[in-house]
């Protein structure tokens, strides 16, 4: 019977691994609708109706993710992210409750939990950062350096310089030749 618990977790595993690629490849693909992303990811394929730009941008993601070669690096640098970026959210929430009342709720939840949820957040941010503060760091710095980028793609959105346009026009142009992709009927 010790076979019970690596099957399951192996199972668990698979199964967390297909829904992060089902869900990130349409991250990629709103993030274009919205105008974060070049545009070609949000285009999806002419008959099999997938978001394959979306699809092969998280791949490229992965491939450079797997060059880590130390699996527990690579779980800590993911892990102090993915739990700042979810107390960011959190706390966000929370401030917008009250500063903003007014706002539509779908689900209005007792203050309690996401306060109690918020602490449980920050120690599995502190923990890390304080048991290896080198790949925390890392972590932190490779998230924000994404801010510059972001910032240049709002000046980007706001004034269009010529040369960009036709250039990443060209660049869309080619992917969805070659990628066989149209975009889809969504208006922003």
């Amino acid at each position: 019977m010790s076979w019970i618990m690596p099957v399951f977790v192996a199972l668990s595993t698979l199964g967390a691994a297909n829904a992060s690629l089902f869900l990130l490849s349409r991250v990629y693909f709103s993030g274009a609708r919205e105008g974060q992303v070049p545009d070609i990811s949000a285009m999806i394929h002419v008959t099999k109706r997938t978001p394959l730009p979306g699809l092969l941008m998280n791949a490229i993601v992965a491939s450079i993710m797997i060059q880590i070669k130390e699996i527990g690096t690579l779980i800590n640098y993911f892990s102090f992210v993915e739990w700042l970026s979810i107390l960011t959210c959190v706390v966000g929430l929370m401030w917008l409750r009250f500063k903003r009342p007014g706002l539509d709720r779908p689900i209005k939840l007792p203050l309690v939990i996401p306060i109690v949820f918020s602490l449980f957040a920050l120690f599995l941010v502190v923990v890390p950062f304080y048991a290896e503060p080198l790949v925390s760091l890392t972590g932190l710095a490779v998230t924000l350096s994404g801010v510059p980028v972001y910032l240049l793609g709002q000046l980007y959105r706001k004034k269009k310089p010529k040369a960009m346009v036709k250039v990443l026009g060209n660049f869309t142009w080619f992917w969805q030749m070659y990628l066989q992709v149209c975009p889809t009927d969504h208006k922003p």
